[in-house]
């Protein structure tokens, strides 16, 4: 399945020199109180979610496994047609998210299986009505990929067809199918039970709010050396960072966000457009997380860059700011170093002995690029390192005022180039400093050179 999504998503990224890197559109990639920032389906323009009230919550974002009153579970077969399962675990099982629409209802989704990849579809809303397992979009489902939920208050739920609400997914003799909701029994009563125990193909952690979720090889905890408690901690503190990046650039991509290294990837790690999963490879996070293990032991607290580096991508896809993605993630991942005092990180060229945090990961950046300036040839780290310096100039408040001005303007670029100009002239503005005069002259040619391929 995950091929197949590769093929369906419209932005797919490529890896970049260093380990923690994504499939980028540029390259040849304490404890949380606040509930989880919420996105809406379709909102009208100028209308923000917080503007929209609806329905509390009825089904926490999670994995299910929905049946009917009569026994029959739902799942789907290989030509993803919705039917009935009974064996087998990964045609059975539903990852379920809510959405707030236009008109301030709030709609679920059903995913099929664990992953956001596709969902539940209802083709036509009428009686008879057929069912479908289509791709999903993570940030803005389609219509009819929306149910609303009608509480019998006895665990049991109908799921409501968005498009026309009269319609409701009824337990067919034969397989789902729509049925009119006035007058229908109890084909139409639905039992969501959560999956809480993961699977054999990895163990799951779910951060307090439950906005970020880790799911790593069962073989983690042993391999890695980490504790159950630590990695509940990180999903925490991955929380922590995901509010961060919220807050530096006034931009929210998704409402939850899944990890996922319980299989061998092609690469360390890497995200794909309109997708909130972050996936890396098993063994690649085994050795990574035993630095954390090792760190831990020397009193500090690793958040892990790859983490951090690929999360930072979710906060450039379409964004105007994005003139170079892979420096761009990086000069972001500053940002959350410096917003968690207690957070340290470092790329996979470092080892365990070697970490940095938000006060001097520019050093780190010059490290890995030689601590040499760019005279013609481009280099990822020394441009974020030149960046981070400038946001490190007033604690990170004129970038941040930069982030939020491209968010919230609606300007738009014509390419590339005009975007790091663009960004560099909104820096200086918001830091009274001019900051192009303070850039290296072939440095600057050379990252105009970049912008330009």
């Amino acid at each position: 399945m995950k091929r197949t999504l590769a093929l369906l998503l419209t932005l797919l990224f490529a890896l970049t020199l260093f380990a923690s890197c994504n499939k980028d559109k540029t390259e040849d990639p304490s404890t949380p109180s606040n509930p989880s920032p919420e996105l809406s389906t379709t909102l009208p323009q100028g209308t923000s979610p917080e503007d929209v009230e609806a329905e509390p919550v009825k089904i926490p974002f999670g994995l299910y496994k929905i049946t009917s009153t009569d026994g029959k579970v739902l799942g789907y077969d290989n030509t993803n047609t919705p039917g009935y399962e009974e064996t087998d675990y990964k045609r059975t099982c539903w990852t379920v998210e809510s959405f707030v629409d236009a008109k301030g209802r709030r709609g679920y989704v059903l995913y099929a299986g664990d992953l956001p990849s596709f969902a539940l579809t209802a083709q036509k809303a009428l009686p008879g009505g057929t069912t479908k397992v289509f791709p999903a979009s993570a940030s803005n489902p389609d219509r009819k990929q929306l149910f609303y939920l009608e509480d019998f208050g006895d665990g049991t739920f109908a799921l409501k067809s968005a498009v026309n609400p009269i319609f409701a997914l009824a337990a067919g003799s034969e397989s789902p199918e729509l049925a009119l909701f006035e007058g229908a029994g109890n084909e139409i009563r639905w039992k969501f039970e959560e999956l809480t125990g993961g699977c054999d193909r990895y163990m799951e952690w779910k951060s307090t709010n439950g906005l970020f979720t880790v799911r790593m090889g069962p073989e983690i905890l042993k391999r890695a050396r980490v504790t159950d408690e630590r990695m509940k901690q990180w999903a925490d503190q991955m929380e922590n960072t995901y509010r961060s990046y919220i807050e530096l650039t006034g931009f929210v991509p998704y409402q939850h966000i899944i990890f996922k290294a319980y299989e061998a990837e092609e690469y360390p790690g890497y995200v794909m457009g309109d997708y909130m999963v972050i996936s890396a490879d098993m063994t690649f996070m085994y050795t990574d997380l035993g630095k954390m293990a090792q760190r831990d032991k020397m009193g500090v607290t690793d958040y892990n860059f790859l983490m951090l580096h690929e999360m930072g991508h979710m906060f450039d896809w379409g964004r105007q700011w994005d003139f170079e993605g892979e420096a761009m993630t990086d000069i972001k991942v500053s940002y959350v170093l410096f917003d968690n005092p207690e957070a340290v990180a470092a790329p996979s060229e470092f080892g365990a002995k070697d970490y940095f945090n938000g006060s001097n990961i520019n050093e780190c950046y010059n490290k890995v690029s030689g601590n040499k300036k760019m005279n013609g040839t481009y280099d990822i780290f020394r441009t974020a390192a030149i960046f981070t310096e400038f946001g490190q100039m007033d604690g990170w408040q004129a970038m941040t005022k930069t982030y939020h001005w491209f968010e919230e303007s609606g300007w738009k670029a014509k390419n590339n180039t005009e975007m790091l100009e663009k960004y560099v002239e909104k820096l200086s503005e918001y830091s009274g400093k001019d900051i192009r005069s303070m850039i290296d002259e072939k440095e600057w040619d050379t990252m105009v050179a970049r912008t330009q391929q």
